[in-house]
């Protein structure tokens, strides 16, 4: 009876190796898909060394021990859930709302406002201004057309200022070639007066 008792005990955890060895290989075949089993090696040796080789850098080291010691408290601060599980003394609480007592107040005031506002949000004339959107449409059409034609009146108009600076500057330039054309003329017309008189 007894030796029935053992073997079915050894089958069990004869089945329970082999489930175990079969889910460590299909783990093994998903993080090494993408290499071969030769170039991979076996999950747990690999896994074994890591831990030895992080075990022989932490070792003589009393900073990274207390930390290692620790790790439940730092696992703790990172998960975003602890912030919940921690409590807030009622004092730190009661200083938390009245730090924001005026904000909170000015919150309250706009609030009751709006709840004030509300009869104008949901008055006739507000639900009609809807209907008037096809009657705007024609105007939109026109507004726009406008300023499309002062767009282009207003580069017409830059054109004709350039063209129009341009032929100013031209008519300067040749007043002023005139000018010391007869002014020359004029010099000259002096010089043979005086070469007259003296003869």
């Amino acid at each position: 009876m007894g030796n029935i008792a053992f073997r079915e005990e050894k089958m069990t955890t004869d089945e329970t190796v082999a489930t175990l060895e079969s889910r460590l290989k299909l783990l093994e075949s998903r993080v090494w898909s993408s290499n071969t089993e030769s170039e991979c090696g076996e999950l747990v040796d690999d896994i074994h060394n890591i831990r030895k080789k992080l075990y022989n850098a932490a070792l003589g080291k009393e900073k990274i021990q207390s930390l290692w010691k620790r790790m439940d408290e730092l696992k703790f601060c990172l998960d975003p859930e602890s912030i919940e599980k921690m409590t807030i003394f009622e004092d730190a609480k009661a200083d938390i709302i009245l730090n924001d007592e005026a904000h909170l107040r000015e919150q309250a005031k706009q609030l009751e406002e709006v709840e004030q506002l509300k009869d104008v949000l949901d008055s006739d004339h507000l639900k009609v201004s809807s209907n008037s959107t096809d009657r705007l449409q024609p105007l939109i059409t026109v507004q726009v057309d406008q300023q499309d034609k002062a767009v282009k009146l207003d580069e017409e108009t830059r054109k004709l200022l350039e063209a129009y600076n341009n032929i100013i500057s031209m008519v300067s330039k040749q007043f002023v070639l005139w000018d010391e054309t007869i002014t020359a003329q004029e010099i000259k017309q002096k010089l043979r007066k005086n070469e007259y008189e003296y003869l």
